[in-house]
């Protein structure tokens, strides 16, 4: 097993090629994006593309998390086929539910506040591109095959934004456009990825069932349904911490101010969240193959590079936003955006805790502990809607800003207690006490 397996500084040199790279598109798009749309546009497309972020996290999102825990197992039992079948089939069921609510939603939506109908279609058919999307690239990270995740990376980043661009130029800057433009994209790379994808996408019931008859497996849909139900109301929570802000902006600010935020806001604590990316994708599927191993030596090893890696990521981004943050919002967001530049380090420095208090998840994860995860999360949300509601009327933008390091740090400190707790059950457990 050992001499078969990706070396970590391997895995890491592709991970950070594709993350710097892909980055690159992501700002790039970002800053066309800002100079062709004005903010009250970039804001009604930040709350949409939320829309479909919570639809996505609620429908697949779980059933994704409990693809990366079991399938080093499937892996070491040659079974890669069959559990890339048992997950899409699991996972389109819920997909399809998601769809039906969302267009159903944004129909009512529509005709009360006269927006435009078409964005829901438009919405729901990013909803299926992306949860595809999603399936694919997890069980390749899963099967460490971080090449084709750097090419899928890249690609998604650089053609979204440009036939959203495209797109603006033919038909104006609109956020049903530019949803187009990034379904397309999407759509394109599945359709072209296909032919190098490393997993097969067989849906025939002989396979399903010959993965329950394997032996040695007692994998099955509702293994993975067990491991996934505490996790369904996780994105939702998730969703308040990280979204919310926007529509509590938006219904007192105005979608301009939240086109001016959103774009501040995702400029900065993007390159935060793929630093993490780029540190998780390396060490995490090597993390799941030492817990299928049982190798205590190695799982403490990986936990420990882990979180220093984390922890200095972060606090060097954050130090580099103080010093710089005018410049950089020069570079990243076009003129009308820039005038709350002074709002970075604040959102930077708060990223850069949760990124650890992620880690500390990922270890709930890893226990199959997504109670203690939920509650992470929940217990996060909660500090937030507490926190951003008054901030934010008692000083506008600012406030949204000033608060985010605070209500991460209570997850922070929530994630480090149940993580511990998790990680003394599990030890019982192992013990047979």
């Amino acid at each position: 097993m050992n001499s078969r397996r990706p070396s970590l500084l391997k895995d890491g040199a592709w991970v950070i090629f594709g993350q710097v790279i892909s980055g690159l598109g992501i700002f790039a798009g970002i800053r066309l994006l800002t100079e062709f749309t004005r903010p009250e546009v970039y804001g009604e497309l930040a709350l949409a593309v939320g829309i479909v972020a919570l639809a996505q996290g609620l429908s697949n999102g779980p059933l994704m998390q409990a693809a990366l825990r079991y399938a080093p197992e499937s892996l070491r039992g040659g079974r890669e086929k069959s559990f890339r079948a048992l997950v899409a089939k699991a996972t389109s069921k819920t997909v399809v539910i998601a769809s039906v609510t969302l267009l159903a939603s944004w129909t009512i939506y529509s005709w009360k506040t006269g927006a435009t109908w078409a964005l829901g279609p438009g919405l729901v058919l990013l909803l299926v591109v992306e949860a595809r999307k999603s399936l694919d690239v997890t069980l390749l990270n899963a099967a460490r095959k971080h090449r084709e995740v750097a090419i899928w990376f890249i690609t998604d980043a650089w053609l979204r934004p440009s036939l959203a661009v495209a797109g603006i130029a033919l038909f104006g800057a609109t956020a049903l456009v530019i949803v187009f433009g990034y379904t397309l994209a999407t759509g394109i790379l599945i359709v072209g990825f296909k032919t190098f994808a490393a997993w097969e996408c067989p849906h025939d019931e002989p396979i399903l069932n010959r993965l329950t008859a394997a032996t040695g497996s007692n994998m099955s849909e509702g293994k993975l349904w067990v491991y996934s139900a505490p996790l369904i109301p996780l994105a939702l929570v998730s969703w308040v911490s990280s979204q919310l802000d926007r529509y509590i902006i938006g219904g007192t600010l105005g979608l301009a101010q939240v086109g001016i935020y959103a774009a501040i806001y995702g400029a900065i604590s993007r390159p935060v969240l793929m630093l993490a990316t780029a540190i998780e994708l390396t060490m995490r599927p090597a993390y799941y193959e030492a817990c299928a191993a049982d190798d205590e030596r190695a799982k403490e090893k990986i936990r420990r590079t882990w979180l220093v890696l984390l922890i200095l990521t972060g606090a060097c981004a954050t130090a580099l936003v103080c010093a710089v943050h005018e410049w950089l919002s020069t570079l990243l967001v076009a003129e009308p955006y820039r005038q709350i530049s002074y709002l970075m380090p604040a959102i930077a420095l708060g990223y850069s805790i949760l990124v650890v208090a992620q880690f500390y998840e990922r270890l709930c994860y890893a226990h199959d502990d997504t109670s203690a995860v939920l509650m992470i999360n929940a217990v996060g949300a909660v500090a937030s809607v507490a926190m951003v509601i008054p901030a934010i009327r008692i000083l506008g933008l600012d406030g949204a800003a000033y608060v985010v390091p605070l209500y991460f740090s209570v997850q922070l400190i929530v994630a480090v207690l149940l993580a511990n707790r998790a990680a003394t059950e599990n030890a019982r457990k192992t013990k047979g006490v």
